[in-house]
């Protein structure tokens, strides 16, 4: 990603327990502009300043603990082809047991931040979602480089906005039989994310 993207949130967002998100079908938030809204018992959040709403009810069974949510935003800079990005990954149980040894055990902040480095840095990445301008909207053999990834679908157009999902290969290395398992099963999901993804004009460009 460009380093010329501001991460929205300097931490990796767990969906669920770490930072303790709602369970499916109950009514929730976690808002800055109004950014994530989960619809009360339908599965989505949606995202008003990307135009995106995305079902995660199929993430969120037992292993919703294990996904992350970061965002990248570059919604004011009109010569950037990317208008922003939502990357979901996969923390596995050994990192999220550092991530909270670390936010109990680590008092010194610039220490706890280099150690939390450490651990995002051990996420996977699941899949991406990309919203291009369209009037600065790359080549399609170059989208990938900007996406990082092999494999990029269009899902949606509206007026200047252009929508993609975008994924890498399955990839399981360096992780325990048990943290092969539950990246199988998220891996497996995308598919049913894909489908579930719902598009609309930014709020921020209205």
């Amino acid at each position: 990603m460009s380093k010329k993207f501001v991460l929205f949130m300097t931490c990796i967002i767990m969906l669920m327990s770490i930072l303790g998100c709602s369970k499916a079908g109950e009514k929730s938030s976690l808002n800055t502009k109004g950014t994530i809204n989960q619809k009360e018992n339908t599965g989505y959040q949606r995202f008003e300043d990307m135009g995106l709403e995305v079902n995660v009810k199929a993430i969120e069974g037992k292993y919703a603990k294990n996904i992350t949510l970061s965002k990248v935003e570059n919604f004011h800079d009109d010569n950037e082809p990317i208008y922003g990005v939502l990357s979901y990954g996969f923390l596995s149980n050994e990192s999220i047991k550092e991530y909270e040894d670390i936010e109990k055990l680590t008092e010194d902040s610039d220490e706890k931040k280099e150690k939390l480095h450490e651990v995002f840095i051990k996420i996977k990445p699941l899949q991406n979602i990309t919203v291009f301008r369209k009037d600065k909207m790359p080549s399609k053999d170059k989208i990938g480089a900007l996406t990082e990834c092999k494999n990029n679908y269009k899902i949606g157009e509206v007026d200047n906005y252009i929508f993609y999902f975008s994924y890498n290969d399955y990839d399981d290395s360096g992780l325990s039989e048990e943290g092969k398992k539950i990246y199988k099963s998220l891996y497996g999901d995308m598919n049913d994310i894909k489908k579930s993804i719902k598009v609309f004009k930014p709020a921020e460009a209205k």
